[in-house]
């Protein structure tokens, strides 16, 4: 009896896990249209940035490095010296995706360029042990 509620539970999980990672793509397009139609510009690119996290989690890298180019073709500005909030979390997560699809002299060029403009950003520590990692590629 418990064996069959342990294997009932189980096959809930696989199923629920499974929708959740393959209408991934889905439910991504559903929170970016909610958020165009609701929110104003700072909420939308909070959403567009939920968006490059989810995609990353539910290992759609190709899709995640797709809505981080455009991320940050729409709001990383280089020239000026103060950046919008979620722009460096952007651009790490760029280089990372770049890392997890094995591509590592493009992401150690993106770490290292993350350290030199983002000094103070949330992810230093992690992209200086990336640089150091992948010191050998730069």
């Amino acid at each position: 009896m418990v064996f069959k509620q342990l294997l009932i539970i189980f096959i809930i999980i696989v199923v629920g896990g499974l929708y959740f990672i393959g209408g991934s793509e889905a439910v991504s397009e559903k929170i970016e249209a909610y958020a165009v139609e609701k929110h104003d510009e700072e909420g939308v690119q909070k959403a567009r940035l939920f968006n490059i996290k989810y995609m990353y989690w539910t290992g759609k890298r190709d899709r995640a490095l797709e809505y981080a180019n455009d991320y940050l073709k729409k709001y990383d500005e280089p020239w000026k010296r103060q950046q919008r909030p979620g722009v460096d979390e952007a651009f790490f997560l760029k280089a990372k995706i770049i890392d997890s699809l094995m591509r590592p002299r493009e992401a150690a060029k993106l770490f290292q360029e993350y350290c030199e403009r983002f000094p103070e950003g949330k992810k230093i520590d992690e992209a200086k042990q990336k640089v150091a990692e992948y010191k050998m590629y730069l």
